[in-house]
Parts: structure tokens; sequence; C-alpha cells
């Protein structure tokens, strides 16, 4: 700090006075301040929450604190660009210097630097390319839900295989420009805002206590040093169709395996040739290329199959004469055919 700028040196402070101040901040945190909005916890860096530029922007307004920055900007190799930026608070009344923090930030960051190379693919020109399932023949699949048109290409296609991915050189890093510069005043007035305010041991914002972004996949991690707020995953649509399926095999297994008195209502044959009617629809519903289709197409069929078999089965359970037939023949399997 300049040596000729005024400080704020006021009468020593009380214990009061710093009590008052703590529970000013840690009121203003309770009635507010949002978590994830104003503050929160990133994870991996303890339980101590990091302070946010909203969070400090309420603190500023809360302690009359008016901010002054400087910027200072250095030119790198390559178009690259690195941001320092001074933040100075003064107290609204008294104009008084009462903090400073320093922020900095440079394209050279990952985030920046660097960007996520997606295969492409050959028939509608989207980055939509993802690994298709085993479960439905696996190769490749221009995803329709990332913009893709559907299209399924084999594990060994070249045209899929052949292409780049991964990481690369981000070649308009002059797009970063003003991010950058956004970021080193959001650090920096954070920083000015902690010291000021004697915040230290309620927030966080050293950078020794952030989560480096990361290289996760092939894909940049664009997280920028805030708190990642939970949220519960997107309900996949299919799920649900998924469960009713689940629960049709379980139908069936309890259908053909339905017993009286430790005999059962089917014989070998009867079983054998269900459990045949089951691999054929899911033969079926694999060869579908469009998943929906498959899957619909596959619980229409099970519910069919069981609807027959719990008909069958009905009738066998209300007739006395066959059921006491049953229990005879089933016990022996030669007299199976003459039965049935």
């Amino acid at each position: 700090m300049d040596e000729t700028r005024e400080v704020a040196v006021a009468d020593e402070r009380s214990i009061g006075d710093v009590r008052n101040q703590v529970n000013k901040i840690q009121n203003l945190m309770k009635d507010l301040m949002k978590n994830g909005e104003h503050y929160g916890i990133i994870p991996g860096t303890g339980t101590k929450p990091t302070l946010l530029k909203a969070g400090a922007e309420k603190l500023c307004f809360a302690f009359r604190l008016a901010p002054e920055f400087e910027i200072k900007q250095t030119d790198l190799a390559t178009g690259h660009r690195e941001i320092q930026v001074i933040t100075t608070l003064r107290n609204m009344a008294t104009g008084a210097v009462v903090g400073q923090g320093l922020g900095s930030c440079s394209t050279m960051e990952s985030k920046y630097r660097w960007r996520k190379l997606s295969r492409v693919c050959p028939k509608c020109g989207q980055e939509a390319i993802i690994k298709g399932k085993e479960d439905y023949g696996g190769g490749w699949v221009c995803f329709k839900k990332k913009g893709g048109c559907g299209t399924k290409f084999p594990d060994a296609a070249p045209e899929i295989i052949g292409q780049p991915e991964g990481r690369i050189e981000n070649d308009d890093i002059a797009d970063s420009y003003n991010t950058v510069l956004k970021m080193a005043k959001k650090r920096s007035i954070v920083d000015a805002t902690i010291t000021a305010c004697a915040a230290s041991d309620i927030f966080t914002q050293d950078v020794e206590d952030m989560v480096p972004n990361t290289v996760k996949d092939g894909a940049v991690d664009q997280s920028d040093y805030e708190p990642v707020i939970e949220k519960p995953k997107a309900a996949d649509p299919l799920d649900a169709t998924r469960n009713e399926i689940k629960a049709e095999i379980a139908r069936f297994v309890a259908l053909s395996g339905a017993e009286f008195e430790g005999v059962s209502y089917f014989t070998d044959d009867e079983k054998a040739f269900y459990k045949t009617k089951i691999a054929a629809v899911n033969e079926a519903a694999r060869a579908e290329k469009d998943i929906a289709k498959g899957l619909e197409m596959k619980l229409r069929e099970i519910k069919i199959l069981n609807s027959a078999i719990s008909e069958e089965l009905d009738k066998r359970k209300g007739n006395t004469e066959l059921s006491d037939a049953m229990r005879d023949a089933l016990k022996d399997k030669t007299k199976q055919k003459e039965l049935y």
C-alpha cells in the first residue's frame, strides 16, 4: 500500500466492538445472504465457506465501503494476457482507506487456454457422438439429446475413430479477455472485503484452498472456483419405461414359475417356450435403431405375453379336475404330453 495514503486507524476497538462486527456478519449470512449465491462450500476444501462476489458486495454495502480499482495488464506470448487488479476499500463517510485486496487472472489458466475437441457426426455435422450402450449393440451414436441426428455407427467405423479428440489450444483466446478481467476484479474485491471486515475466520478465498481446474475425460473443466451446488440429476425419460420392463420381467418369472403344492402349473417345455419368446423380444428391441421405440416395443410384447400366461394360469387354477391331473402328470414327465 502506498505510504502516503491515509489509512483509517480509529481508536482501538474494544472486545465488544469486535464481537458486534462478527455478529453483524453472521446475522447477514443468516438473514440476507444465501448459500450458493453469496457464499458456499467448495468440495474438497473443508467446511469453511468461500465468499463470492455477490456476498462481498453485500458486506461492502452493510459496512459502507466503497471500492476503487487499479488495473494492471500484462501481454504474454501468443496473444495471452494477464490481468492484476488492486481493490481499495474506503469508508463512504470519511473516505479513509479501510483495506485492500489483490486479484489476478490469466488466459493461461487451463479453463481459458484449452478447449475440448469432440467427435463430429459425418452425417449431420454436430458434435454429438457418444459411445453406444452394449445393451443396444454398442458402436457409436449421434445422440439426439445433444442435438444429433440419431445415426448409429459400428465400433470400428473409421469416420468416427479416425477423428482426433481431447483438449487443444484455444485459437479464439481473445474471446476470454473480458472474462479474465472480470474474474481478476472479482477475486480482488473478495480479497479486499475479507481483509477489511476481518472475516478470514468466517470466509476463505485463498487460491491454495481452491480446487484446481482439471481435464476430465478430455473435457476442460469450466468451473470457476465457484461452489458446486449439487442438484438432482435430471431423470432419463426412458427410466420409467425401463422400470416398467423390470416389473414385467419379475411378473413373468412369478407367473411362469407358479406352483401348486410344490408342482408347477407349466411344463418344462412350456417354460422353455416362454423363455424363447422373451429372448426374441429382447433381440428385436436391440435391433431397433431408436432406443425409445425399442424399449416401448419390448414393454408392449412382454405385457402381451404375461397376459396370455396369466389367462392360462387362471384357467388351470380354476379347473380342479385339471389341477389334479396336472399334479399327477407333472410328477411323471413322460405323461406331460398326454396332459397337454
